[in-house]
């Protein structure tokens, strides 16, 4: 029961492109505005068919098309079986009876028999008139994409419609950036979701039992007034709790500090039934000694090995301790980079270091690798002097090694066919000029 890979196109930063995905653990790691919000935003849409966060516009995917998509087509004569469409498809890995029940088919980009969910935002041919009125009216040339044309559709590879409440993986996402506006009912309803539909329906009963008692009650027998319990919305009174440390007592979380509260989330997730658990950027707004309880939370993930955990970080300490070999170095437009291939013992080297940037190091092109940290001040007046200006402005990035570790740093620059420069001393033996030849 896994997400094995996502296709995307047209989707905000990817054009086309494909991101497989490992059972248990995978981080998705990669500069700014790379991608890899977007990937989880993918995921949760065609899933849990949610909307664009775009409260005024939430089920007009438009927001989410590819700019250059859009540019290319405005740039054209206007034809409606031209329109730039966003698809996504979730290939998944179910049990026997779920996947030849209702996923398994054909119904996909690769005509395979395979198992998964598809999302499609395309033109609607109803409305072809309309369009081919509008484009008279504008002269043969648009300045923006119709969206109110379009329509989104959700189909399994069995070609069957699909809704989010029969998602396979009761997957949810825990984005930690938001902790202002509703996002407390949003996550609570998230909860609900994500249990089976016997436990959803068990909750939703003894809720209407308890609230006819309260109608049928003596204190409202000549009131005129009651409880019409059809009307009652269980997830409308529904708050997501956390135990309070040391007490036996329950807190909100809406009560709780930022910090607190993501960390909550976190653990709450996994006492649900979800099989895949998104999570977006776990260490905001965490100390390190939170950031460290974070940390053995996510790892239960793996503990029973039939959840699933996909998260995006730009911790270095998340990044070292859920296992550098968990990976995934997103790019736009360029096929996600796994490090499943990497020297075990180099893997091992950066899982021990959290006083590392792995994301610097993964995004730097030029690399100056020195021994200590008395190198590491000189070396950037060094290079501005020699090239008349400092290392950041250059794209050379500096690191101390805190030793002569420098085998590791290159091969893993080498991994990424990244420039590395080593400097180091002799220390009066000539073997240690002659290994680090060989390491570069």
């Amino acid at each position: 029961m896994m997400l094995k890979k996502i296709k995307l196109w047209n989707f905000k930063k990817f054009t086309e492109s494909i991101i497989n995905f490992n059972n248990g653990t995978n981080m998705l790691l990669g500069a700014n505005d790379s991608g890899k919000s977007s990937v989880l935003k993918a995921i949760d849409i065609v899933l849990n068919q949610s909307g664009t966060d775009d409260w005024k516009n939430r089920s007009a995917y438009g927001t989410l098309l590819n700019n250059s998509s859009a540019q290319t087509f405005l740039q054209n004569e206007p034809i409606a079986s031209q329109l730039p469409i966003i698809k996504i498809e979730a290939w998944i890995e179910l049990d026997e009876y779920i996947q030849n029940a209702n996923f398994d088919g054909a119904n996909n980009s690769e005509n395979l028999q395979a198992t998964g969910i598809k999302f499609e935002y395309a033109f609607d041919d109803e409305f072809s008139l309309e369009f081919q009125n509008m484009v008279h009216e504008s002269g043969g040339e648009l300045a923006f994409i119709p969206f109110e044309f379009y329509k989104a559709t959700w189909y399994t590879f069995s070609g069957k419609s699909y809704s989010f409440r029969s998602n396979p993986l009761k997957s949810i996402l825990i984005d930690n950036d938001r902790t202002a506006g509703d996002s407390f009912s949003s996550y609570a309803a998230k909860l609900l979701d994500s249990l089976s539909n016997t436990r959803k329906n068990i909750i939703n009963i003894q809720f209407k039992n308890s609230l006819s008692t309260i109608s049928d009650h003596e204190s409202l027998s000549d009131t005129g007034l009651g409880v019409d319990v059809n009307r009652i919305r269980p997830i409308d009174f529904l708050e997501a709790y956390a135990e309070e440390q040391n007490s036996q007592s329950k807190l909100p979380l809406r009560d709780m500090g930022s910090g607190t509260e993501n960390y909550i989330k976190t653990e709450l997730a996994l006492k649900t039934e979800s099989k895949l658990v998104l999570v977006e950027e776990p260490e905001n707004h965490l100390d390190l000694l939170t950031t460290r309880k974070q940390i053995e939370a996510l790892k239960k993930i793996n503990e029973t090995g039939d959840r699933q955990l996909i998260i995006t970080t730009h911790s270095p300490v998340i990044a070292s301790r859920l296992n550098f070999n968990n990976v995934l170095w997103i790019q736009e437009n360029t096929p996600a980079m796994s490090f499943q291939s990497l020297d075990r013992d180099t893997v091992n080297y950066f899982n021990r270091l959290d006083n590392v940037d792995v994301l610097q190091l993964l995004m730097s092109r030029k690399i100056v690798l020195v021994e200590g940290p008395t190198e590491y001040v000189l070396m950037n007046n060094m290079i501005k002097k020699v090239l008349g200006d400092n290392g950041d402005s250059l794209g050379i990035h500096i690191f101390s090694m805190g030793g002569d570790h420098f085998k590791r740093y290159v091969e893993l620059s080498s991994y990424l066919n990244n420039k590395v420069v080593i400097f180091t001393d002799n220390d009066q033996k000539s073997s240690r000029i002659e290994k680090a030849n060989e390491a570069s």
